[in-house]
């Protein structure tokens, strides 16, 4: 009969280290980068820290003296957004809060004609509408055509939060990067024409924006 011997047990668990060891040098960082994720998962948590609940409202608007392309002005650039803004926040939070029509935001604008100056007018507007929360969005550039028959879009923006039961800021990014779309190349008119490529920039703006205050996986980049 064959004898069978065992290991000594305090050899196990170098022995397993070293496999372990190989397995990963073999693997490379792929492997590294695959348990990192299966640890901590591909989440981008919000810089917002706040919890949306109740009544939201979503409000864009941008400066008139700027000149935007084609037939767009300030007010329906800004009525736009805010609409993509709020879809996208509502289906993200669907169960938890209820998105103010933006009609009924945009009505409120027209007490304000010499347009929003600061944080006391969306404070106003905030409990003119019974909101929890107010979603400011000033939009201080926006353009979308890079020349005749190209485009690229280019917005440069801040965010505010109002609490509208408390009547103050709870969240104030003034300092975003310019969001660039798609970030590394044009696109012609060849493929796509002015009506498409603004839409789908303007959605994906929103997007953007909306990334102030939900998750979102942080490999989802424009490409």
């Amino acid at each position: 009969m064959v004898e069978h011997k065992n290991f000594p047990r305090k050899w196990l668990n170098p022995l397993i280290l070293a496999f372990a060891c190989f397995v990963l040098i073999q693997g490379g960082c792929q492997l590294v980068s695959s348990a990192i994720i299966l640890i901590r998962g591909t989440d981008e948590k919000p810089p917002c820290k706040e919890k949306l609940t109740g009544r939201v409202a979503v409000l864009c608007w941008t400066d008139p003296s700027l000149t935007y392309t084609d037939s767009d002005n300030a007010n329906m650039v800004g009525s736009e957004l805010s609409k993509k803004i709020a879809l996208k926040l509502g289906g993200k939070k669907k169960d938890k809060l209820t998105m103010v029509p933006q009609q009924e935001v945009l009505n409120r604008l027209d007490n304000y004609p010499d347009n929003i100056t600061g944080e006391e007018d969306l404070i106003a507007i905030a409990k003119d509408l019974e909101a929890d929360y107010l979603i400011g969005v000033y939009l201080m550039s926006f353009e979308y055509q890079e020349g005749i028959g190209v485009y690229q879009g280019k917005a440069t923006y801040a965010v505010t939060l109002i609490d509208g039961k408390k009547g103050e800021v709870v969240y104030d990014n003034q300092v975003i990067p310019q969001y660039v779309y798609p970030p590394n190349r044009t696109v012609s008119s060849d493929a796509v024409n002015g009506a498409q490529f603004r839409r789908e920039y303007i959605s994906k703006l929103a997007e953007h924006i909306g990334w102030e205050f939900y998750p979102h996986d942080r490999y989802d980049v424009d490409i």
